[in-house]
């Protein structure tokens, strides 16, 4: 009985070990796609991120030229910073960091209070923060925090900046 062709048992070993094969190289690429989906996603937090303080400290070293140019508000779900004299004709800048919204909004006044730009910065933010310390009168800064939450992720991005004031000069 020399009869060319599989047996039944041949055919159930066979199908088995390919669908085990094909089991592992899905499970393979499905971490693959999620893995490079959360880094991905943690770059454009981190390029977000780097972006937004640029321009945080753009406007400080900008608006900012004495200690008495930094307004810090905190009302219902908005925290306000204010950067500039909002007094004396020049221009300033608000940066608004709404927490139900997660994100912080950047607007641009003129002196007459008028908007020249809005715009939102960053989203997905978990908390931010720009603080004086003017412990010391020879060397006062502003410390800039930001803090994002990447999707998916328990990790968090965050930022930290220091940027010295420049002091009017005295006569």
């Amino acid at each position: 009985m020399n009869k060319k062709g599989f047996t039944l048992v041949e055919v159930v070993v066979a199908s088995v070990i390919l669908v085990i094969a094909f089991t592992i190289l899905s499970q393979v690429v499905s971490f693959s796609t999620t893995y490079f989906k959360d880094e991905y996603s943690e770059s454009i937090s981190q390029e977000d991120l780097r972006l937004s303080a640029v321009l945080i400290e753009k406007d400080i070293r900008r608006y900012v030229v004495d200690v008495d140019y930094y307004i810090r508000s905190i009302t219902g779900t908005d925290k306000q910073i204010t950067l500039g004299n909002t007094e004396n004709g020049t221009k300033y800048v608000i940066y608004t960091f709404n927490i139900a919204n997660a994100n912080i909004t950047r607007t641009l006044y003129n002196p007459d209070d008028t908007v020249i730009s809005t715009q939102v910065l960053s989203k997905q933010i978990v908390d931010f923060d720009i603080t004086l310390n003017s412990a010391t009168t020879i060397n006062p800064f502003l410390s800039v925090d930001i803090e994002a939450i990447v999707d998916g992720r328990i990790t968090n991005n965050d930022i930290h900046l220091e940027i010295y004031l420049r002091l009017p000069e005295t006569s």
